[in-house]
């Protein structure tokens, strides 16, 4: 089948050259092309060789119309169209088929494309793109091919604004100067984007932006702007200097002496200004007079006043009204004192400051020394003397006398049956009975004389 295909080309080929040699040289001899007519291929080009004619074994038909008619009766048929099969018809008239759709016909041109038949015409391609992609090239085309030269004068990008911008160099695009986003604000952060360029976002909020003015306060960022922080205080905390900030500094000067000031010490007494600093006064005395009260100066509070613990001992300046102690703070009296010495001698008071005082009385004044056996007592410098000593005898044998200090003479009865005399011998013999002496049994003075006057006389019988 390769041999048949082969076969028929190399007919086409000789015939429609055959043709063409024909009717140039007719032209050149005067003679119309007709006489080319009825002349057959290989009357004209010689008998072609064995090996390249096509058998009915390897072809299944009659070969296809290649544009030229062999053997026609009508003259040229070729309408100089590629894409048209060109024939003589049965009525000698020249027929024209269109070739498939897509069938190559080349113009011999390569810089418009490859051509194909599209209907019976041939119709050009895509034209071919030289276009090497480099902004800094001539592109060309030609039967060579595509050129493609340098051309710096060209303009060229590289579509990021971040590395500058480009020129054309020996035919590449060369970066230029980096672009300086820096807008010169300390609030904004500055950054270039390769699709955008340079952008400029704000910078954290507190971002400090110094602007060199010390006195002005702290700056810093707020959504992208500086703004001032509070000014500076200029103060060196001495109540007796003025304070400024002043050409970026801080500055003091004294004020003048004598000025009252403060220099937070509550306890130092009143200052005052001296030679730029703050002086203390008299220190504060925090005494209360209170003997209950623990007093104390604190620097920032001054005199704080605490009780102290209840029942501790204190003194009122009155030492007459008892040992005193402390209660909530308050130096309480204890029990007055009972000034007695227990002398009857002395005049007993009590001094405010001395306490208890004893002076003597008169002398000769009457006293009592709880002895009442001494006699009757009297005051001598302030002592009580004795004085007669009691005779304690009640003329009673019946009694036992004594003297007790405390009740003076007593006579207590003796024991009953006692013999006592009662100076009246003619009454018997006597006994004490309940502390009285008792006569016994009268005497009976009968001598039995009748010569005799018989009588008693009481103390002789």
């Amino acid at each position: 089948m390769r041999g048949a295909v082969i076969t028929r080309t190399r007919v086409a080929i000789v015939a429609k050259a055959f043709a063409l040699l024909c009717a140039s040289a007719l032209t050149l001899a005067g003679v119309a092309s007709s006489g080319c007519a009825g002349t057959t291929i290989g009357e004209s080009v010689g008998s072609i060789p064995a090996e390249d004619t096509v058998s009915e074994a390897d072809s299944p038909g009659p070969p296809p119309d290649n544009g030229v008619e062999v053997a026609t009766g009508c003259g040229s048929c070729d309408d100089d169209n590629p894409c048209t099969d060109d024939k003589c018809g049965d009525g000698s008239a020249c027929l024209h088929s269109p070739r498939l759709d897509g069938t190559p016909c080349p113009d011999g041109e390569p810089c418009d494309g490859d051509e194909s038949c599209i209907a019976g015409a041939c119709t050009a391609g895509p034209a071919v793109d030289c276009d090497d992609g480099q902004a800094c090239t001539k592109d060309t085309c030609s039967a060579a091919g595509c050129a493609h030269t340098a051309d710096d004068t060209a303009v060229c990008g590289d579509g990021n604004p971040c590395n500058g911008e480009e020129r054309c160099e020996n035919g590449a695009c060369a970066s230029g100067v980096k672009p300086s986003c820096d807008d010169g604000s300390p609030c904004t952060t500055d950054a270039c984007e390769s699709k955008d360029g340079c952008r400029h976002g704000p910078a954290p909020d507190e971002t400090a932006c110094p602007d060199g003015d010390f006195c002005n306060g702290d700056e810093r960022c707020v959504a992208g702007t500086c703004r001032a922080g509070p000014p500076v205080t200029c103060n060196d905390g001495n109540p007796c200097t003025t304070d400024a900030c002043l050409a970026g500094q801080c500055h003091t000067a004294a004020i003048e002496d004598g000025k009252a000031c403060a220099d937070g010490d509550a306890c130092n007494g009143d200052e005052e200004c001296l030679l730029g600093q703050c002086a203390p006064g008299v220190p504060v005395s925090c005494d209360d007079s209170d003997p209950c009260t623990a007093e104390v100066c604190v620097t920032h509070d001054g005199c704080v006043i605490v009780p102290i613990p209840d029942a501790s001992p204190c003194l009122d300046s009155d030492a007459c009204n008892g040992a005193e102690t402390c209660t909530a703070g308050t130096c309480t009296p204890g029990s007055a004192l009972v000034c007695n010495d227990g002398n009857p001698c002395t005049t007993d008071a009590c001094d405010p400051k001395l306490g208890c005082t004893a002076s003597p009385v008169t002398d000769g004044a009457p006293c009592l020394d709880s002895d009442a056996c001494n006699g009757a007592e009297s005051c001598t410098t302030g002592t009580c003397t004795p004085g007669t000593a009691l005779v304690c005898n009640d003329g009673n044998p019946c009694t036992t006398d004594a003297c007790d200090p405390k009740l003076g003479c007593t006579a207590p009865p003796v024991t009953d049956g006692v013999p006592c005399l009662d100076g009246d011998a003619c009454n018997g013999a006597e006994s004490c009975t309940a502390g009285t002496c008792t006569p016994g049994t009268a005497l009976v003075c009968d001598d039995g004389n009748p010569c005799t006057t018989d009588a008693c006389d009481p103390k002789l019988g």
